[in-house]
């Protein structure tokens, strides 16, 4: 079981990237529900800010990888592949 934070920030992306995969309030359960059935992961947080969104994720098994789950949700809002401004961090 591994704890992943899988993000974009102001680091790899300007503002108008940024805007575009910001969350609000009312569609994070909706995101992480799916992210929970199509990525291995038991639990998750998302943080989104004005400087960065961020999946804080708990894979459910031994050598999962959430990270392409997350990069689909992201690139999905952002209409190109969002995993070039991001970045993944394990442990």
């Amino acid at each position: 079981m591994a704890v992943i934070v899988a993000g974009i920030s102001h680091l790899g992306a300007g503002l108008a990237i940024r805007e575009k995969v910001a969350y609000r309030a009312p569609e994070i359960l909706p995101v992480l529900e799916e992210l929970r059935h199509s990525s291995l992961s038991r639990e998750g947080v998302i943080l989104s800010t004005c400087n960065r969104t961020e999946f804080y994720l708990v894979e459910s098994e031994e050598g999962a990888d959430a990270a392409p789950a997350v990069w689909r949700a992201l690139s999905s809002r952002l209409g190109e592949d969002a995993a070039q401004y991001g970045y993944v961090r394990r442990d």
